[in-house]
């Protein structure tokens, strides 16, 4: 469960243990203009194959996520790689 004073939880006011602003983070993605969170994973994916020269073991790691649960999200999704 997650409370706030909004009614919408923006990342920057998640715990700092959670949410780290970083110069590789999602800000410098091609986020989709749709909020879903189906939109968000498809580009956050996306953009992890890119920077990783579409190696799966590496977009995994990026992603702070296991290979299998990216290989399922990408079946999920249908992202061509």
């Amino acid at each position: 469960m997650a409370l706030g004073k909004t009614k919408i939880i923006l990342p920057e006011h998640l715990p700092l243990n959670i949410y780290t602003p970083s110069s590789d983070g999602p800000q410098d993605m091609d986020l989709p203009s749709s909020e879903s969170l189906a939109a968000y994973e498809t580009a956050a994916i996306r953009n992890a194959l890119g920077k990783s020269g579409n190696n799966r073991k590496k977009a995994a790691k990026i992603l702070g996520i296991g290979e299998a649960t990216l290989y399922r999200k990408i079946k999920k999704y249908s992202i061509k790689s």
